[in-house]
């Protein structure tokens, strides 16, 4: 697993009923989960939390043959640390677009296809909340 440019050796076994062991590059947590639909909360004894959610099958189908959505959304809160693109730039498809910070993770949010950005709704060093839109796209040829 590759975290801000950082690759992470894991595994993850399932202990009981709720509760996980995960090891990270050797460091072993015992963490709590709940699942609600496709997003998934985990909590540790230290109190630290994340969450995540599966991608929808569609959305699944929708990366590998190039498509995607034309906005760009925050997938947790967290804070804007770059935006790597301004109004009319041409984007590749899975080149950045902005990155963010989030639970200490950094984010980088990249294009699901080749696009164009038609609006840039966020700015560094703001604060956004879980389904934000922060740049709308437009695809191209």
């Amino acid at each position: 697993m590759v975290v801000g440019g950082k690759v992470f050796d894991y595994q993850v076994q399932a202990s009981s009923r709720g509760q996980l062991t995960v090891v990270v590059n050797g460091q072993i947590r015992q963490v709590e989960y709940a699942v609600e639909r496709n997003l998934v909360h985990l909590f540790d004894s230290c109190g630290d939390k994340v969450g995540f959610r599966f991608a929808s099958e569609e959305r699944r189908q929708e990366k590998a043959e190039g498509k995607g959505q034309d906005e760009l959304k925050a997938p947790m809160p967290g804070t804007v640390n770059k935006v790597y693109r301004k109004v009319g730039d041409v984007v590749k498809k899975g080149e950045a677009i902005v990155a963010m910070e989030a639970m200490k993770m950094e984010l980088v949010m990249r294009a699901d296809f080749a696009c164009k950005v038609v609006k840039v709704l966020v700015k560094e060093g703001q604060f956004v909340e879980a389904g934000q839109i922060m740049v709308e796209v437009e695809p191209v040829k």
